[in-house]
């Protein structure tokens, strides 16, 4: 077996602005807890080589200062921190696939663990995650992100919104996707194939790199055992912002990649029935799962119904005005 590989975290400090006040601190104190339990796992000599764990916390300086994370999560703040080695990495204007590629540039570890600020870890998330690169096979490996259930709007979300409901199954299996907010990349690897963002939309590059890492014969895993829980989106702000985003990015990835059918305002009318239709037939067949009580059944289908109305309203006012789209919803 090859010796674990040494470690860089990057923690990407843009969505710890869109979130509860709790979670950047709680996702800090995760990864100081598992870190620390490793180290006190491994033999002195592996200890030294490997900790403290280069951890690089990327923010735009236009929108949070260091002082400002350093108070939101005092294990954030620069510094050693028990397993942890803390840098602070000021990039102004950059957005949230940007501070992953330049933390990247910055980072010296042999593997490059991406997580974001508004996951918080289950046990064993990074033990999972770091130790499975022993095996050189290993390129790219992502773990599970789920919403925990933890009251009505939450269980919507679990079931009817981007991520899926927990496995049932913990070892690690081939995947055709992956999350960015979740994901182990070798280095060379990444630095060969960083995100490449596509102009006015603020998500789907992690799709984007993960159809073209298959197409160079990369291929990649999911841990099972690897997960973390990630929040809905907060507030009803959040909620309709995240909606408008969606549905404009997903305009903006079909006139990319799609064909003149799945960009038009007629492919979009029907996807927007298929959301429709997988809100109802999958809250119907799956709403135990979520621990979605009986009653509960007809407000679950009536608030991811209005998301994705939200969501076609975002990609009608992005074939309306297209300019002001991309500058708005930056979430």
């Amino acid at each position: 077996m090859n010796p674990v590989p040494t470690l860089s975290v990057i923690i990407e400090w843009s969505n710890a602005l869109l979130t509860e006040t709790d979670r950047p601190a709680r996702m800090m104190e995760a990864l100081v807890k598992q870190a620390s339990d490793l180290a006190s796992e491994w033999d002195h000599g592996t200890v030294r080589r490997l900790f403290p764990i280069q951890t690089l916390v990327c923010f735009d300086g236009d929108q949070v200062d260091s002082d400002t994370i350093s108070r939101m999560a005092p294990l954030a703040r620069p510094g050693t921190h028990g397993p942890l080695g803390v840098e602070h990495c000021e990039f102004p204007g950059a957005e949230y696939y940007d501070l992953k590629n330049l933390g990247a540039r910055r980072a010296a570890g042999d593997l490059l663990l991406f997580v974001d600020s508004d996951v918080v870890p289950e046990p064993g998330w990074l033990n999972y995650l770091w130790t499975m690169f022993r095996d050189g096979a290993y390129r790219v490996a992502g773990g599970v992100s789920f919403i925990a259930p933890d009251n009505l709007y939450a269980k919507a979300t679990a079931l009817n919104w981007v991520f899926e409901l927990p496995p049932d199954w913990t070892d690690i299996r081939a995947t055709p996707h992956f999350w960015a907010n979740n994901v182990a990349f070798r280095r060379d690897v990444f630095a060969a194939h960083p995100y490449q963002p596509m102009k006015g939309a603020s998500r789907g590059a992690c799709r984007q790199l993960a159809g073209e890492l298959l197409t160079r014969g990369v291929p990649l895993h999911i841990n099972g055992a690897a997960r973390v829980t990630h929040p809905a989106p907060a507030g009803l702000g959040g909620f309709f912002e995240r909606a408008m985003a969606q549905g404009r990015d997903r305009v903006l990835w079909h006139q990319r990649f799609g064909s003149w059918w799945t960009q038009s305002v007629a492919g979009g009318l029907l996807r927007y029935l298929k959301h429709l239709a997988i809100v109802v037939v999958g809250t119907l067949f799956r709403f135990p799962r979520a621990g979605v009580r009986v009653w509960e059944v007809p407000a679950v289908i009536a608030i991811s119904a209005t998301y994705y109305t939200v969501f076609l309203l975002g990609e009608l006012l992005t074939h309306l005005a297209p300019g002001y789209m991309k500058r708005r919803f930056r979430v």
